[in-house]
């Protein structure tokens, strides 16, 4: 893959997954990692003028911004599993900030059609967990994911 600028283009995944109702893909933009590693599946908040960083303190995600994709520690791959290394500090990291994302599971679980709101989570970092906060809502979960650690599919909302 070609290195990223610093504009915004659409994230295509390069498998069948576009033939489901569920396929991720979206804008992504390119973000500099603050001095926090960023996984594939964190969730996102602007740290600073081009930075972003993550935290289990949900008031800092007023300032969402999306989910990291991947980036220059995991050569830029939008593939790369959720908890995959994409940038370590100062490092570049491609942030989806529309569309369909996938995000890390925090310690509770979601059920598609029930848990709808995922807000970040207090007790890890990045990783997201159901709840109805609305200035916390990040996004609304598309897919059944019981398991911490685990993949789940956002539609990303901005404000």
């Amino acid at each position: 893959m070609q290195i990223p600028t610093g504009f915004s283009w659409v994230n295509i995944r390069g498998s069948a997954d576009e033939q489901t109702g569920n396929a991720v893909g979206g804008i992504v933009h390119l973000f500099t990692a603050s001095s926090t590693t960023l996984l594939v599946g964190d969730a996102v908040y602007l740290y600073g003028v081009g930075i972003v960083d993550k935290s289990a303190t949900a008031a800092n995600y007023v300032g969402f911004v999306g989910f990291v994709v991947g980036g220059q520690s995991n050569g830029y791959r939008v593939d790369d599993a959720v908890g995959t290394t994409a940038a370590t500090s100062g490092q570049k990291v491609m942030v989806q900030i529309s569309g369909v994302a996938r995000g890390i599971v925090g310690a509770s679980g979601f059920t598609a059609g029930t848990n709808f709101n995922a807000v970040p989570s207090a007790a890890t970092a990045g990783r997201i967990i159901p709840g109805t906060t609305a200035d916390q809502r990040l996004g609304v979960v598309l897919s059944t994911q019981a398991s911490a650690g685990a993949e789940v599919k956002v539609l990303i909302k901005q404000f």
